[in-house]
């Protein structure tokens, strides 16, 4: 999950620079869902144990 979270960040700032920031922001939603999904993952990975 590390490496979603820094990918996110990543394109936050990369937001900031470029002109098609609809394109980014695309991206950035589908990072945050890749977060939420790990998450939910994570959290019935641990429960069923």
């Amino acid at each position: 999950m590390g490496f979603e979270k820094e990918t996110l960040l990543y394109f936050h700032e990369i937001r900031n620079i470029i002109k098609e920031k609809d394109i980014v922001d695309e991206i950035i939603n589908e990072e945050k869902s890749h977060i939420m999904w790990l998450s939910r993952f994570k959290g019935s990975f641990v429960k069923s144990k």
